[in-house]
């Protein structure tokens, strides 16, 4: 049973209550707007860098002008591993002496000593099967612009991590990354410094564990405590 975590804060704070090395694999789609951005990225892939176990991966998504102001942070701490242009179908509007933007960018990072690269399918750094499409909407018509494919997600997954592996999120959004690694068995850790997303994330992931029996609910506990410096009550989404 793969262990799914939602936790509600800044990342940044909640990432200081994780161990060193614990994490298997990381997947950051980056805000493209924050107060403070490059400190905010800088921070936040000092954080990586700790709590990433050594055979792990770090999966970076963000447009292409705050990767070349931000690069150099990832440059100075990770191997750079494959790059993927992620294309639109269309493009946004073009501003002064600019191309118009359609496409973003990911990255697969990792540290000095990662082995762990799972590609039988020999893909290629170009995804043409894969529709890069934003947006997210519930049952309820809530919706989330910036939620990226679950097509995506379950192939940088695929390509990472083995069943069983942790896998932190530390902007959850609409639960993409949690639900993919329901379905594919891996253990999940969500941040998500938005409130109102917290039922989406529910509804999506299926996080009820009021609904688990006594014996699951102490394999949560147990699991849990692995990963956290501390040990700690897993909240109560019921």
């Amino acid at each position: 049973m793969a262990e799914i975590i939602l936790q509600i804060g800044d990342c940044r704070k909640l990432m200081k209550e994780l161990k060193d090395e614990g994490i298997d694999l990381i997947i950051a789609d980056y805000p493209f707007k924050t107060k403070n951005y490059l400190d905010f990225v800088r921070e936040t892939t000092d954080e990586f860098y700790r709590i990433l176990k050594m055979s792990g991966n770090l999966v970076v998504i963000n447009n292409p002008a705050n990767f070349y102001k931000t690069l150099h942070f990832f440059n100075s701490k990770f191997k750079f591993r494959s790059g993927v242009p992620l294309i639109r179908m269309n493009s946004f509007k073009s501003f002064g002496r600019q191309l118009a933007f359609q496409h973003n960018y990911l990255m697969f990072l990792c540290k000095e000593n990662s082995n762990k690269w799972y590609n039988p399918n020999g893909f290629s750094d170009v995804w043409y099967d894969i529709l890069y499409k934003t947006g997210y909407r519930t049952i309820g018509n809530i919706f989330h612009p910036d939620s990226i494919p679950e097509e995506l997600v379950s192939r940088c997954i695929q390509l990472t991590s083995i069943k069983g592996d942790w896998v932190l999120d530390p902007f959850a959004g609409a639960g993409t990354v949690g639900k993919v690694c329901r379905d594919l068995d891996r253990n999940c850790i969500m941040f998500e410094i938005d409130e109102k997303w917290k039922s989406v994330i529910k509804q999506r992931c299926e996080l009820n564990y009021k609904k688990l029996g006594e014996n699951e609910q102490r394999y949560i506990k147990i699991t849990s405590e692995r990963i956290f410096k501390n040990s700690k009550a897993i909240e109560d989404f019921a």
